[in-house]
Parts: structure tokens; sequence; C-alpha cells
């Protein structure tokens, strides 16, 4: 079983991570019965979206199988835990597509936790009937990929002495020609206007954050100086 990637693997919080999991069609010859379970689980840092993976599709040799669909003998089942889900595919039925490519394709959403963490990631695993005189499971090694997003920490300091740090300083972080915008749940989005950005004020260590990136190259624009200090004339170029 092979498990990647398909969109990357820095996001802002809220994207959609897109996975896929490789397998091959066994030879179920001499079985009575035949398992062919896929476990998929996930860290903090990445969640179902309203219970369930985004975009869930099941392929054999390219062609798309039912799922959990009550009339077809050849469904498979998916079932859905907190941080994963199975899915037991009916491989005695397909015995015709033998050594052919089964692919599960799917979404997670990419949530707070995954901010400088260095352990989210997704992975999964496959139990398989291994002997055709009794029904003995065997599991593969998980394969695991694992997905970041970032954080930009600033500290204004004075221009002429660095060891004195700059409490009320404003600013907000481009992206081309958007901006950055973050709701109450740290999903992030990128607007047109700079009156809807967030705005943040350096705190009295001269510190502000802009959580949730994912790699590229940003702009951030001062709107408003510490009192007492002339506003910076250009964009800071930071590249994450």
């Amino acid at each position: 079983l092979e498990k990647n990637r398909t969109n990357g693997f820095t996001f802002d919080v809220g994207q959609i991570a897109r996975f896929e999991i490789l397998g091959t069609v066994p030879d179920t010859n001499g079985f009575a019965t035949y398992t062919y379970k896929i476990s998929d689980t996930f860290t903090e840092g990445l969640s179902l979206v309203n219970g369930k993976a985004v975009d869930f599709v099941v392929t054999i040799n390219g062609r798309e199988i039912k799922v959990n669909d009550l009339t077809s003998r050849e469904s498979a089942t998916l079932s859905y835990t907190a941080n994963g889900f199975t899915l037991d595919i009916p491989v005695m039925l397909y015995q015709s597509q033998v050594g052919k490519e089964i692919k599960v394709t799917y979404g997670l959403e990419v949530t707070e936790d995954a901010i400088v963490s260095d352990d989210t990631y997704n992975e999964a695993k496959l139990t398989y009937s291994n002997n055709p005189k009794n029904e003995t499971t065997k599991e593969t090694v998980p394969s695991r990929e694992y997905v970041y997003s970032s954080k930009i920490v600033v500290t204004k300091v004075d221009g002429k002495n660095t060891n004195v740090k700059l409490e009320g300083a404003k600013f907000v972080l481009k992206k081309g020609n958007l901006f950055y915008k973050v709701d109450a749940n740290g999903k992030v989005t990128w607007v047109e206007a700079q009156r809807d950005a967030t705005e943040y004020t350096t705190n009295e260590n001269g510190v502000v954050e802009f959580k949730g990136l994912a790699d590229g190259t940003y702009s951030l624009v001062e709107t408003a100086a510490p009192e007492g200090y002339n506003l910076l004339t250009e964009a800071v170029p930071v590249t994450v």
C-alpha cells in the first residue's frame, strides 16, 4: 500500500490537503472469503469536514466504484471515526481486474494544530487475507505523509537601538495583491480590500504573529507607526 500527497505539503489553515492511497487488486483464487481493508488515521492538524473526507472517490483500474451503496454487491463499505476511516473493498468481485490499480483519493482540512508542528501526518495501512485455509490476516507497514503550516513572527524595534521593542505598531500581511484575513477558528482567507484584512498591533515586546501560512513570499505592510516614529514607506518582503 502506498500513500501520497497530491497537492503539496504546506498549507494555509483552512485549506484542503489532498491524498491518494494506491494498492492493487489481489488474486483471491482458493479463498472462501477475503479481507481487503484500508485503515486511514490522521493526527491533530488535519480534520474531517462535517464528519467526512472531502471528495472521497474509489477507483479500480480507473473506473469509479460505488461506496456505501446498499443496492450494489460491488460497493465498498466506508466508515468514519473521529480521526480517520476504514474502507472495505470486496476484491473477490473484481477478479477480472487482478493486478490492476486500486486508488482512493480524498481531502482533509488543515487546522491550527498544524502550525509549526513537525508531527502532523496522515497514514494508511492495509489489512489483508494471506492464507486460503483459514481467515487469518496480516497488516502492511503504515504509509505516512506529513503536512505543515507556518507562522511569521514579527518584532518591531527602534531603528537605532534594536534592544528597544516598540509597542503599538500595526501591520497587515499581503500575498501578491491579496490581504491576509483569519477568523476565530484560525481559518485563513485572502481578501482584495485592505480594510477587510486582519490587522495586528505589536504588544509590549514589539511582537505580532501571522499564523497558518503555506510556504511562499509575502509582504508585511505597516499601517500605523508607534507614537513618535515614522511609518515605514515600503512593504517588507518575507519568505516562508
